[in-house]
């Protein structure tokens, strides 16, 4: 939809040369910010916690909000866990943790986050609204000027930037303070808000960077601490990732205070603010739904068991250079996860040459398949686990369906009319789920079989939105 808003929106997002240079990260503009250093007792384990003091505000990981300090001191530091939104409000106790995140309650439900730019932040509008749509035009997420929402982000120009991790009810504050007003660190921090974490505080990280202590500024060492206990990690470590520090983040000398181990990432592309990444996108598109653009869905390892460097590839073919461009080498990988609806060709040469093997599940060893450190080009392809038909009875068109989620655009784009679909053909073990409005809004089914008739469910003629997930 071309709307006055959009085309104004998109005369300010072409006006900011948001991609045109390397942007600074919060890191860089919050050490001046930060100030003393305290601990807290953080409630769910009644351990000690260490944190930064900026404005009246706690501060962990040099960005990350956690309270009022006069609050945290006294009361410690709350439950940092989020949880989905959906699980929490359907009665279901265990949750679920988004990548590398940890924050107060839960993600934002139907992926839609309303928001108010504060008055002082005005003159930064720009770059908020630009920031926002780096995430907005990769994902699902939405971001709505709020009218009446009772759970909201208010975006204040507090000291340096930060934010809370997740939604934690009511007013939100984010800070794009002084230094702050650019498209990479509002995404970054709005990121966060929808429940993210930093990618180096993942328990994994020691396998793909390493952290030089002895360049870290005193007192600033805490903010390179791992939080395995409290995260959960989307796809392969991601190097590049918006949510990873710089590879000089609170230097005291100039010196690398993280290095990558990768020899196909150079340190200096650690944590860049121009763009997500195909994984991060992959990542964010994994809770809140959306096209992250193809990529970030095949994880490929170095080692057997899931070690070693990694990155992600979506659907698509990719030769030898393709792969080393995304931190891969020759002849170098030896396991993959294949999330359902995917398949993979491994071929020994590149260009798609020589001996291949498909693979249609995760693969924790491919010595077992007479296929270890032997990938030179590889093709991924989505399967077919759906088919929606015009009419009842199967009858009408017929639009196959790959696992995914589809707005009422993109069906159309297929060739499926908006409230049109009548039956469903599902293959055992995926989940069809039909909204009845755009962007997986309004009421909703779930058909997890063959269906010849949506009018026994209610639902003839009645989608305008659909995920496709594995059952």
């Amino acid at each position: 939809m071309n709307t006055p808003a959009r085309k104004a929106l998109a005369g300010i997002l072409m006006s900011l040369p948001i991609c045109a240079f390397a942007q600074p990260n919060e890191s860089e503009v919050n050490a001046k910010y930060l100030n003393s250093v305290k601990s807290a007792i953080y409630q769910p384990d009644n351990t000690a916690m260490t944190y930064s003091v900026m404005g009246d505000h706690a501060i962990i990981m040099g960005d990350i909000a956690v309270g009022k300090e006069r609050k945290v001191a006294v009361e410690g530091i709350p439950n940092l866990i989020v949880k989905k939104y959906e699980d929490i409000h359907s009665g279901e106790t265990d949750g679920f943790t988004a990548k590398s995140s940890w924050s107060g309650n839960t993600t934002w439900p139907n992926s839609t986050v309303p928001y108010v730019i504060s008055a002082a932040s005005q003159g930064d509008t720009a770059a908020i609204l630009a920031g926002m749509n780096l995430i907005s035009s990769r994902t699902a997420v939405k971001f709505v000027p709020r009218t009446n929402q009772a759970d909201y982000i208010e975006v204040i120009k507090g000291s340096g930037c930060w934010s809370y991790v997740g939604r934690n009810g009511g007013r939100q504050e984010l800070s794009i303070g002084n230094g702050c007003a650019y498209a990479g660190i509002v995404a970054h921090e709005f990121t966060h808000a929808l429940g993210m974490w930093h990618e180096q505080s993942r328990a994994d990280r020691d396998n793909y960077v390493r952290i030089n202590y002895a360049n870290i500024s005193s007192g600033r060492e805490h903010n390179f601490d791992k939080h395995g206990a409290v995260t959960t990690s989307l796809g392969g470590y991601d190097h590049r990732s918006i949510m990873h520090y710089g590879w000089k983040a609170f230097s005291s000398n100039g010196l690398p205070t993280i290095e990558s181990l990768n020899p196909a990432i150079p340190s200096s592309q650690l944590g860049q603010r121009n763009n997500l990444t195909d994984l991060d996108a992959a990542a964010l598109a994994k809770v809140y739904g959306g096209n992250s653009g193809g990529s970030g869905d095949i994880t490929l390892y170095q080692h057997c068991n899931y070690t070693g460097y990694s990155s992600s590839i979506g659907e698509g073919s990719f030769t030898l250079s393709q792969l080393m461009a995304r931190g891969l080498q020759n002849d170098d990988l030896s396991s993959l996860r294949v999330p359902a609806g995917y398949e993979v060709d491994l071929y020994q040469h590149d260009n798609f040459q020589g001996s291949k093997i498909t693979i249609t599940g995760d693969d924790s060893c491919l010595v077992d398949n007479g296929f270890n450190d032997d990938i030179s080009s590889v093709v991924v392809r989505k399967i077919t686990v759906a088919t929606a038909y015009q009419h009842c009875d199967y009858n009408g068109y017929a639009v196959p369906l790959k696992v995914g989620n589809y707005t009422l655009s993109q069906l159309q784009q297929m060739g499926i009319s908006n409230d049109d679909v009548s039956s469903l053909a599902v293959k055992g073990g995926y989940k069809v789920t039909m909204y009845q409005h755009d962007n997986f809004t309004g009421s909703s089914v779930a058909v997890t079989g063959n269906s010849n008739c949506l009018v026994n469910q209610g639902f003839n003629d009645a989608m305008s939105s659909v995920r496709i997930t594995k059952n």
